[in-house]
């Protein structure tokens, strides 16, 4: 009787374990889907919205009008301008609310020339454990 105890509660840790790694990998699915879904979308809203050319006030009009906090307008000296190999950037950050145990970000990297025009777009997705 005893060692039938002790196989009926092996197995439902066994099952419990399962789902709950199930769960997890599902968890995790999910949130590297939502991090790219909203990835593409910031890059296509990115190339519509703000043409090459254009100002570092049009860059900041649009993030302001997502919510996105993002830096001013660093130039030549800066060490994340040097790091970029740009004359100057602007820099956001967008937060992602996931269920998983990580939080995760987009960095976002807006390079400028020396007659403050934009020039390209770069983005980074950052994960941290909570």
């Amino acid at each position: 009787m005893r060692a039938r105890r002790i196989l009926t509660l092996s197995v439902a840790c066994g099952i419990a374990a399962g789902l709950l790694l199930g769960a997890r990998k599902y968890a995790e699915y999910e949130t590297r889907v939502k991090v790219e879904t909203v990835r593409e979308s910031l890059r296509s809203e990115i190339a519509r919205s703000i043409p090459v050319g254009s100002t570092p006030e049009r860059v900041w009009d649009f993030l302001n009008s997502k919510g996105i906090e993002h830096t001013g307008y660093e130039s030549a000296g800066h060490d994340m301008a040097v790091v970029m190999g740009a004359p100057a950037i602007i820099e956001g950050r967008v937060e992602i609310k996931t269920i998983s145990l990580y939080a995760y970000s987009i960095h976002m990297v807006f390079k400028f020339d020396e007659q403050k025009r934009f020039l390209s777009y770069a983005d980074s997705v950052e994960g941290k454990f909570l």
